[in-house]
């Protein structure tokens, strides 16, 4: 996206609805795939129960692997890069090691790397532990679709406002106050759980679906100025290794940072059945006695709240291109390209 505009308003544009995008398209995978994918099988007492079908999964994955291919190759063909490698450089003196290096004293793009490792490893975290959480806990599955809802609903309420806060505050500086904010909601999921005393009329609210389902909401909110932004902190931070290396090499740095982001999915895959095994889930039993069950929430919320405070530190005391920053930033960019 560096390279399609140099415009800060647009590349915020570009970011955000790259992000709309991917939500939007999440959503068949995640609504409509468990309808096809499973079948209906009558067992030996006569009870009907639902299985995954191997062969049903297969195809559907097969015709979105098609589809995918099409759409890059559509992608392909109608983008347009604008901004143009400097006249002084070839291609042909690019160094890949020596590329890593300048990247590696890069510390916004070390620190936006981590941010959003952690960024990814949250979503996958929580959108596959609260399936359990819906299904045990609290004992209505058909509530998890809402998850979905309620994490990218602020998305589209705050997408005609995001323009106006970027230019007056600035993209480090609201994402650094979402994150914190969402936080502050993942830890009173948790503490609703300790509700007693003088606070015992709060307990209810700990154990219902549609006060956990609201405060997924209002964490989400806090999080969406991060996940609308991300892509926009990777153009700055694309920006700012050209300052330091005098080359515009965003290949090399977007590789990179998106190998960093699938180590996230992968902790998150891995870290899921991890901490089931560690609570003592059993996915052989229908019921889970009431020990499992508080750990269950606990690590729902818990491991969450960690994570959020992690980003909140990282984004808003590590991470140092704040607007000013950026401002200065392409201020020197524009002036050595107009040299």
């Amino acid at each position: 996206a560096s390279a399609i505009t140099d415009d800060e308003v647009e590349r915020s544009s570009l970011s955000m609805w790259r992000s709309v995008g991917a939500g939007i398209g999440g959503l068949p995978a995640q609504i409509l795939m468990p309808l096809v994918v499973f079948t209906t099988v009558i067992n030996a007492d006569g009870s009907s129960s639902k299985v995954l079908d191997g062969n049903k999964l297969s195809l559907c994955v097969g015709a979105i692997s098609v589809l995918t291919i099409v759409l890059f190759i559509i992608h392909f063909r109608l983008t347009k890069e604008r901004i143009q490698l400097p006249p002084t450089q070839k291609t042909s003196d690019y160094n890949l090691l020596k590329t890593i290096k300048v990247l590696a004293k890069n510390k916004p793009f070390v620190v936006l790397c981590f941010i959003s490792m952690f960024l990814i490893c949250f979503q996958m975290y929580t959108q596959t532990f609260y399936n359990y959480l819906f299904k045990n806990y609290f004992e209505k599955p058909g509530l998890y679709s809402i998850v979905t809802i309620c994490t990218y609903l602020p998305m589209a309420l705050f997408l005609p406002f995001m323009g106006k806060l970027i230019r007056k505050f600035g993209k480090k500086e609201i994402c650094g106050a979402g994150l914190g904010f969402a936080f502050v909601i993942s830890a009173l999921m948790f503490l609703l759980r300790f509700t007693r005393g003088r606070l015992s009329r709060l307990t209810p609210f700990a154990h219902n679906p549609y006060v956990f389902l609201v405060l997924v909401f209002l964490s989400g909110a806090g999080q969406t100025f991060l996940v609308l932004e991300v892509w926009a902190l990777v153009m700055d931070v694309t920006d700012y290794q050209e300052l330091l290396s005098g080359r515009r090499e965003e290949g090399t740095t977007y590789s990179i940072y998106s190998f960093v982001r699938k180590l996230g999915q992968t902790a998150a895959g891995a870290g899921v059945p991890a901490v089931l095994g560690a609570i003592g889930y059993k996915g052989t039993q229908a019921v889970q006695s009431q020990q499992v069950l508080t750990k269950m929430f606990d690590a729902a919320t818990i491991v969450p709240s960690v994570i959020l405070l992690l980003m909140f530190i990282l984004t808003t005391f590590c991470y140092k291109l704040g607007k000013s920053e950026i401002e200065n930033l392409h201020k020197q960019l524009y002036g050595n390209k107009n040299d």
